[in-house]
Order: C-alpha cells, then sequence, then structure tokens
C-alpha cells in the first residue's frame, strides 16, 4: 500500500508541469503527546497503569496549486509516539517501562479553499 501511495503521488507530480507560482515546499515540526487507554477485565490495576509519553513530529511537505481553489498536498514526515506504563514483576513488585513507536508517514491529500485563508483538506497517511 506504501508504494502504491508513493507511486501516485511522484505521478501526479510528474506529469503536471511545475512553476515556482504553483508549487510550495515547506517544513513541518511540533511536538505531540500521545497515549494507550484500555480495561483489562483481569486485572484492574493494569488498566490504570499508564502515562502519557511526550513526543515529537518532523517533516516536509509540498502544495502543488491546480487552479484557484484546489491544491494537492504531500509530504514525509516523521513522528515519535507511545506511552509509559508499570510491568508487573515475580513478587508483587513493578519496573517502569516506556513503549515509543517511531512513524514515517507519507500523507496525500486534496485541498480546497473556502473562503479567504480557510481550506478543507481530505487524504490519505
Amino acid at each position: 500500500m506504501l508504494y502504491k501511495t508513493i507511486f501516485l503521488a511522484a505521478s501526479l507530480l510528474a506529469t503536471l508541469p511545475l512553476s515556482a507560482q504553483r508549487f510550495s515546499l515547506g517544513a513541518r515540526a511540533g511536538y505531540s503527546t500521545s497515549d494507550l487507554a484500555f480495561r483489562s477485565p483481569y486485572n484492574a490495576a493494569f488498566s490504570e497503569a499508564h502515562q502519557p509519553l511526550s513526543g515529537f513530529h518532523a517533516g516536509m511537505e509540498g502544495r502543488l496549486r491546480l487552479g484557484k481553489r484546489f491544491a494537492l498536498l504531500t509530504g514525509l514526515q516523521y513522528a515519535r509516539k507511545g506511552y509509559g506504563s508499570k510491568l508487573a514483576r515475580p513478587g508483587g513488585s513493578f519496573d517502569d517501562v516506556r513503549y515509543v513507536l517511531h512513524y514515517v508517514t507519507l500523507p496525500v491529500a486534496g485541498s480546497v479553499n473556502i473562503w479567504k485563508g480557510l481550506s478543507l483538506q481530505v487524504g490519505l497517511e
């Protein structure tokens, strides 16, 4: 699926004539926090023994204008997500553990300008 998305985005960008006024490239970065919420029917203490994990995301994005109101958006983004938990050990003690997930995404979206500075974006990540 990832290769199909990359191929589709590259094909769309390669078949359209590009100029500096129609294509723009930018950076994106920021702070994120993620958590995991679940309930264990067997262990109530385990259900509440998790904490949010702070992370970040960074990447680049491109915008190809397809007229006055429409644009194609794509990019490449890295995100770090996860959560912290307590892992029960034999004997009743607990260890603090962190589960960290690293994501690399290639979003592809369409954008429609609705009103001055307001746009609607729909797509896949």
